[in-house]
């Protein structure tokens, strides 16, 4: 029977605060893991700059990344605008990495 280690990450999260200032959002209470099969799974909170009604969707790109800077996976979360008030929740999985996971970095875009 194997059991599923999981590992903090949160050390190991990148956020890209020029991308989060551009779209007008702020990502908080952010945490990662990774399990012993090499799943990465992260949650945090996307809280408006000013106001409390998102202006436009936006999508927010998680990806792994190994020591040498190449991506090993990527997850996309859609926040829509017209169910947003003041702040989402949200939490996201990229399943079983190709190799040994040194960071991830999650950032908001725009969506047209």
């Amino acid at each position: 029977m194997s059991t599923d280690v999981s590992i903090d990450l949160e050390v190991n999260i990148e956020r890209l605060e020029s991308f989060e200032e551009y779209t007008g959002v702020n990502l908080q209470a952010l945490f990662a893991s990774i399990s012993s099969t090499n799943c990465i799974y992260i949650s945090g909170e996307v809280h408006l700059v000013d106001g409390m009604k998102l202006k436009q969707n936006i999508q927010l790109i998680i990806s792994a990344i190994d020591h040498l800077g190449s991506i090993l996976g990527v997850n996309r979360i859609n926040i829509r605008a017209n169910s947003f008030f003041g702040f989402e929740t949200f939490t996201g999985s990229i399943y079983e990495c190709p190799g040994q996971v040194a960071k991830v970095r999650v950032h908001p875009k725009n969506l047209a």
